[in-house]
């Protein structure tokens, strides 16, 4: 009986041990991962801050940096074990995840060569709603109402994904009508801008359905690094695509 009661025990703790090793194998990789990805978002915005001819390349390397910026945090709260980090890293990934899209959005007016429709009262609107969700989630008692734990997406976070699609959508479409406009030459050679805009979409509705806040902010910072990766083959292999405004 003793001999069993050992056998069992030796296993369990065989059965432990290799638990602990998958898990440890897994935070290496996805530490390897975050790593290669911050590299990857700092070189693509550096190069594209250097050549900077095409239309949207400045708007583009802002969001390279933006994306590093994000990546950054998505690390130190994973990989360091920093206390109660869990309240601040939703702030930066909220801020992060409106800045990002309006950065996208710039960059396909930009590219489109469509920057006239801009003005002080529009960049004023774009600054709204990052402000007003941050406003809000740092007081606390509008935070229980609007950011409360709950089994479905909070109000606050509704609004704020509700602005982020009207944003990647916008762009989508400032992009498709562009290329419809033009020979399908430029499709061939700049397409993979339109493939890239549509990544972090895919990202973001793949988070709506999806309730685990690590694996979100993970799949979201994967579909706008493939993005940078779509948006910076397809300028390098086109020249400006629009000579005036539409």
């Amino acid at each position: 009986v003793l001999k069993l009661i050992y056998t069992k025990f030796d296993a369990a703790v065989s059965l432990e041990t290799i638990n602990h090793q998958c898990i440890n194998l897994r935070t290496m990789q996805l530490q390897f991962v975050s790593i290669f990805l911050i590299i990857l978002a700092i070189t693509m915005g550096a190069i594209l801050f250097v050549f900077k001819k095409t239309p949207g390349s400045s708007s583009l390397s802002l969001l390279a940096f933006l994306i590093a910026a994000w990546i950054s945090a998505y690390h130190l709260y994973m990989f360091l074990d920093i206390p109660d980090s869990f309240l601040e890293l939703r702030a930066v990934h909220l801020f992060f995840l409106a800045a990002t899209a309006t950065t996208l959005f710039y960059f396909s007016l930009s590219y489109t060569n469509r920057t006239h429709w801009l003005n002080k009262s529009t960049i004023l609107f774009f600054l709204i709603e990052p402000i007003v969700i941050q406003i809000l989630y740092w007081t606390e008692s509008s935070r229980r109402i609007y950011f409360s734990q709950g089994n479905g997406l909070e109000v606050g976070e509704q609004f704020n994904l509700f602005y982020v699609l009207i944003l990647l959508a916008g762009s989508i479409v400032l992009f498709v009508d562009t290329f419809l406009h033009k020979p399908r030459t430029y499709f061939l050679r700049a397409g993979t801008i339109i493939l890239g805009a549509l990544c972090p979409l895919f990202g973001v509705l793949f988070t709506i359905f999806n309730r685990q806040f690590e694996i979100n902010l993970l799949a979201l910072i994967v579909s706008y690094c493939l993005a940078i990766v779509g948006f910076a083959y397809g300028i390098s292999n086109s020249a400006l695509i629009e000579t005036a405004p539409l």
